[in-house]
């Protein structure tokens, strides 16, 4: 009824995400939030404070991945 773009399913992606974070599976939990950032800055905005949630999350969870981490010589 709402649309696959409205900001409460991009609220859904992000939890999902930080479940899938919380069980260590960082790829779905990165896909989650990349989902979620997508509709928020397309619905809400830059500068909004649940955009600026998720982009930490995503952040947060890249780093605990060790996604795009530099290698070590």
């Amino acid at each position: 009824t709402l649309g696959a773009e409205h900001p409460d399913v991009a609220t859904s992606y992000n939890n999902l995400g930080s479940v899938y974070k919380a069980q260590g599976n960082y790829d779905k939990a990165i896909e989650y939030y990349e989902k979620s950032l997508a509709i928020r800055l397309k619905k809400l905005g830059l500068e909004h404070t649940s955009t600026k949630n998720t982009q930490n999350n995503l952040e947060l969870c890249r780093e605990a991945s060790g996604y795009n981490l530099p290698e070590l010589d």
